[in-house]
């Protein structure tokens, strides 16, 4: 008898919340990244890792429900959403009855790592989830479906994996097909859920990976200190001072330049010359000269070399004025250091700036080494973890890594076999710990909301 592959395509149920999710909200986010990967997690039905050619369907729509609420219907979306108590998604199959007869059909889920699919899910907990079955052409639809409002019920897969885990295929359920021929196009319905809300790690769980440890590094911006919330001020000042500089300059008929315009164009420049930027040894003037200079620039506007040293005066100023550390940094890295633990912080951005700005926070009696993209011409995501290792001269069982960021934190951390602490400030499920399969080792990710968070559980770490 031959076989007929339904496949959950890559991550189209991914049991997980994206990294952003918000509590009452569910968001869609795209899938494009995965679309590119040449082959699947291998299992029976596609031992090559390759879905079979002309005898395998995926996915034709995804639809969230939410049992907190009940009567919401929500769109359809790329992303699947699971959560203790709360979220389910239900997805549909859709297939020919004719090319079914006489044929096994298999529903295989394929669940790519957190390194396969960086920063595109967030999972956690055990990995315990039941796969519900709904009655053949009773499918969900984006928009109608509710929690409250189901599609019929239908038989559900008998004996589906005990535990589902990232990196992996399964097979949720492999049987004779069952559809009557001539019926035409058909539609199998399914939903997966969260067995059992994810148990809490306790702080003696998660002291575990921290206890051979002998180095912390440290990010910077958005860890230790609120970058963000600084950068933006220094940049409003210095706008407004580009829009005083020219306040007779229109930027269409009868509307002067302001201050807004500005910004919209300097977000822009931001996020077209920061993504591979830091690596080429400029000063932090230079960097921020050409991003002034390249609004301006835009906008038809002239600057003479005093007027743009009073922008970047301006910049610094405001920026230092605005510094302010993390809440809890200081006590987090004192109680470290008693432990006796070596700390490096490991930043992108301009070495004259970061050191500037250690100083101006007062973090300069708590940290041992200031490892930069500037100053050893590497990007996070390119090999600056590893760079940092040679270094030390150390190994990456030495160390835990702690950061904000998910793409340029933890994850080319753990590709460098560091274990990780992710400084998630609006993640609900914190206190957990994910598992990641980097390129070096199989390394763990422990979820904190709070840098007091991460104080406590290593003020109760016996080593």
């Amino acid at each position: 008898m031959k076989t007929f592959t339904l496949a959950s395509a890559f991550l189209a149920t991914a049991l997980a919340a994206p990294a952003t999710l918000a509590p009452s909200d569910i968001t869609p986010r795209t899938l494009s990244v995965l679309k590119n990967f040449a082959k699947c997690p291998a299992n029976p039905a596609q031992p090559d890792g390759r879905l079979p050619k002309g005898n395998s369907i995926s996915t034709s729509v995804l639809v969230p429900i939410s049992a907190k609420n009940p009567d919401k219907a929500y769109p359809s979306t790329e992303w699947a959403t699971v959560t203790p108590k709360d979220k389910c998604t239900i997805f549909n199959l859709e297939l020919d009855s004719d090319t079914t007869q006489g044929k096994i059909c298999n529903l295989v889920f394929d669940f790519p790592s957190l390194i396969q699919a960086p920063g595109l899910f967030v999972f956690q907990g055990p990995g315990h989830f039941t796969f519900t079955g709904y009655d053949i052409n009773a499918g969900a639809e984006a928009g109608v479906t509710t929690y409250n409002h189901q599609p019929r019920p239908g038989p559900s897969p008998p004996n589906p994996p005990p535990v589902i885990k990232p990196g992996n295929s399964y097979i949720v359920n492999g049987a004779p097909c069952g559809i009557p021929p001539g019926i035409g196009k058909v539609t199998t319905t399914f939903r997966n859920a969260i067995l059992h809300p994810s148990p809490t790690l306790n702080n003696g769980d998660m002291t575990e990976h921290f206890k051979g440890a002998t180095w912390f590094f440290f990010d910077l911006d958005d860890t230790l200190h609120e970058f963000r919330k600084a950068s933006s001020a220094a940049v409003e000042a210095t706008l407004h001072i580009i829009a005083e500089q020219h306040a007779n300059r229109e930027t269409t008929p009868s509307q002067p330049l302001i201050a807004a315009e500005l910004k919209k164009e300097y977000i822009k420049v931001l996020k077209t010359k920061t993504a591979a930027a830091f690596v080429d040894g400029k000063t932090s003037n230079e960097y921020r000269a050409e991003r002034f200079q390249s609004v301006m620039d835009t906008f038809d506007l002239r600057c003479t070399e005093l007027q743009m040293q009073v922008l970047l005066d301006t910049y610094e100023t405001a920026l230092t004025k605005h510094l302010q550390l993390k809440e809890g940094a200081i006590l987090l890295l004192q109680v470290l250091k008693q432990k006796g633990k070596s700390i490096a912080i490991v930043t992108e951005g301009p070495q004259d700036s970061q050191e500037r700005t250690v100083a101006a926070l007062g973090l300069e009696p708590f940290y041992d080494r200031l490892i930069t993209t500037n100053k050893l011409g590497v990007a996070k995501v390119d090999g600056l973890f590893g760079k940092a290792l040679e270094t030390l001269k150390i190994r990456s069982g030495d160390v835990v890594m702690v950061g904000d960021s998910w793409e340029r934190d933890i994850i080319p951390a753990a590709e460098a076999g560091i274990e990780c602490v992710w400084l998630a400030e609006k993640e609900q499920n914190y206190g957990t710990t994910l598992d990641l399969n980097g390129q070096e080792k199989h390394v763990a990710v422990t979820v904190v909301n709070s840098l007091g968070r991460l104080q406590s559980i290593m003020e109760a770490e016996s080593g």
